[in-house]
């Protein structure tokens, strides 16, 4: 069996966080105290995935409980995946696009993603995340005369609530790693992708939550950051790029609902084949 490589897997992972990032709302929140709570839930599961044992030998029942859970997990953030993409689509755009055809369209590009296997999706997915932090690159680049250090604002009566309640909200969102954990055993070296895609991503979500909440400030606590901050940023060569934005945002969902697909039948395969999983000592 061909296993990726942990730049393909890091990639693979990196499109749920960054579809997470592109489709944030705070609802209220400050945006900082948001940043600060994906970047700690993705350094906790990362120290997670780093100290579990690596899988060997055939599955036994505790493996294939696990396999069971992960994989039904998976289902129900793959629904709420097509859900959410229904829903802030209708949100942007309330007289363009019906939520049935939104779905049904989604759905069918994932399972053809899907249809080209881990490795394929995994290769398709790194242009993918490529292609959106360079798009995040450009946004910041036509949105930094805006930027005002004066918009960073920490002192809010209720921080410590912020915080909890945006981490506890991130924490079950992070389908990245159930999925990791399903299909470690088709990637080379896996501390080393879980690794590349916290770097990345703490990277991309620590700059562009900045960014934002040094551009928009106050606006940036309702609707979807990315999208306002899209609408301030131009360059001498692009006006506006909100159509570069919600082509990257609807890759990197598209390729992460194929991911899912992808760990949904991997853990049913491990789950009643008695294959993959068995954790043990290492």
């Amino acid at each position: 069996m061909k296993k990726i490589s942990p730049a393909q897997a890091a990639a693979l992972m990196l499109c749920f966080s960054l579809a997470r990032l592109l489709g944030f709302r705070p609802e209220g929140c400050n945006l900082l105290i948001c940043a600060a709570a994906e970047m700690i839930c993705g350094a906790l599961l990362t120290a997670l995935c780093m100290l579990l044992p690596e899988p060997k030998g055939k599955g036994n029942a505790l493996g294939r409980m696990f396999s069971a859970a992960a994989g039904l997990w998976l289902a129900f953030i793959y629904v709420m995946l097509l859900y959410e993409l229904s829903s802030s689509l209708n949100y942007s755009f309330p007289d363009f696009y019906a939520a049935p055809a939104i779905i049904a369209s989604a759905a069918a590009a994932a399972a053809y993603c899907a249809s080209m296997g881990l490795r394929g999706c995994a290769r398709a997915s790194c242009a993918a995340a490529i292609l959106t932090v360079a798009v995040l690159l450009l946004v910041g680049i036509g949105a930094a005369e805006r930027f005002d250090p004066e918009r960073l604002e920490l002192a809010v009566p209720d921080r410590g609530e912020q915080f909890l309640r945006q981490l506890l909200r991130q924490l079950p969102r992070s389908a990245e790693f159930p999925l990791f954990l399903l299909l470690r055993r088709r990637i080379e070296h896996p501390r080393r992708a879980v690794l590349i895609r916290f770097s990345v991503q703490a990277a991309v979500t620590a700059g562009f939550m900045t960014l934002c909440a040094g551009v928009l400030g106050d606006r940036g606590l309702t609707g979807v950051p990315a999208d306002t901050l899209s609408s301030y940023s131009k360059t001498s060569v692009i006006e506006r790029f909100d159509a570069l934005m919600l082509l990257v945002w609807t890759l990197c969902l598209i390729f992460a609902a194929a991911g899912l697909l992808i760990g949904i039948v991997t853990g049913a395969k491990q789950t009643f084949n008695k294959s993959e999983v068995r954790i043990s000592n290492p």
